[in-house]
């Protein structure tokens, strides 16, 4: 059995323990947690390859922008213990993801993808509660950009 049948397999098991029929659609599968999580893992034949991926947000450009990236920055650090995943955000859509990358070798089971899911799932909903509490804004799009 390749990667992809073992990770479809794996996909589908964990799909049932969630009441739900997951499977690969284009080496992707997409499904959301706790009806707020939304979470892909695309599939990479060549090199049978997972990377499990989730926005956490947009951040505005107001003057809270120098210390939320500070803040992302530091959620990179080893230390953090966020499972291996990385806190990247895209310059022109201002969009935060959390993303990890393991092989379909590693993520054998449903209960190892169960785990890798689950820590994605918790560090988004950490890191959203933090930025809330420490960061809030009012979210109406309204921020003015400020010149430099």
């Amino acid at each position: 059995m390749d990667g992809r049948e073992q990770f479809a397999q794996v996909l589908a098991e964990f799909g049932e323990k969630m009441g739900s029929g997951l499977k690969l659609v284009d080496d992707r599968c997409n499904f959301t947690v706790d009806g707020e999580v939304e979470v892909e893992i695309d599939y990479y034949p060549d090199s049978e390859m997972l990377v499990a991926w989730s926005t956490v947000g947009e951040l505005p450009k107001d003057e809270l922008s120098g210390p939320r990236a500070l803040a992302l920055l530091s959620m990179n650090g080893l230390e953090e213990g966020h499972a291996g995943f990385t806190i990247s955000m895209d310059a022109a859509t201002r969009r935060v993801v959390a993303h990890d990358r393991r092989g379909t070798e590693v993520v054998d089971s449903a209960d190892r993808l169960a785990m890798w899911i689950d820590a994605l799932v918790s560090l988004v909903k950490g890191i959203r509660a933090e930025f809330a509490a420490k960061f809030p804004f009012d979210g109406d799009g309204a921020e003015e950009e400020k010149e430099d």
